[in-house]
């Protein structure tokens, strides 16, 4: 008899076991999170404030990485020069005279040029290159070749200004040492024929 009352007991705490499991299963599904309606709309304006910044990330994302591929060139460049010159002589404090571009002296088209600035402005062209006939007088002895290149990078327009006119790219590079000598930064770069009118 006490057998048959501890087995009936047993089946109701049984029963009344389950059904709690199943009523707490119902109310709150597993890894779910409660959040009140304030910090619903803090989240979804976060999100569209995020929207709206992205496309500015994405490019200036863009140009950072253009700018990292500039510094390494230029860092290798610069590393290459440096040991060129220790290998070889000292350069002549006599500047090589360029190809004069104004005049039909020569058949062959002028390959190399070299590059003294890149802005956004045109009116700081004509500030820079005072500048550089300040620092170097002697690279503007008689007639001597000022160009203007205009590029589009990430919707921005850089005016390279281009001083010189090469066929060889050595003499160029010559050119280019003598400048940073008198601490003007230069790199060698294809010639451009678009003469700058605000010399």
């Amino acid at each position: 008899m006490l057998k048959r009352h501890f087995s009936v007991v047993l089946l109701c705490l049984l029963a009344s076991a389950c059904q709690s499991t199943n009523s707490e299963h119902s109310s709150t599904p597993q890894n779910s999170v409660q959040i009140t309606q304030q910090e619903l709309d803090s989240l979804k304006e976060s999100a569209a404030q995020w929207q709206q910044a992205k496309p500015s990330i994405d490019r200036l994302i863009a140009i950072e990485n253009d700018l990292n591929l500039l510094i390494t060139q230029l860092n290798d460049l610069a590393k290459s020069q440096t040991e060129n010159q220790a290998k070889s002589s000292p350069v002549s404090e006599q500047v090589v005279e360029p190809v004069d571009v104004k005049s039909n002296a020569y058949t062959e088209l002028p390959l190399f040029a070299l590059q003294v600035a890149s802005v956004t402005e045109t009116a700081r062209l004509t500030r820079s290159l005072e500048e550089l006939k300040s620092k170097a007088p002697s690279m503007f002895t008689g007639q001597f070749a000022v160009n203007v290149e205009a590029v589009e990078v990430n919707n921005v327009v850089y005016h390279r200004l281009k001083i010189g006119a090469y066929k060889e790219k050595q003499m160029a590079e010559k050119d280019c040492q003598l400048l940073k000598q008198k601490e003007v930064n230069c790199l060698v770069t294809q010639y451009t024929n678009k003469p700058f009118s605000g010399m």
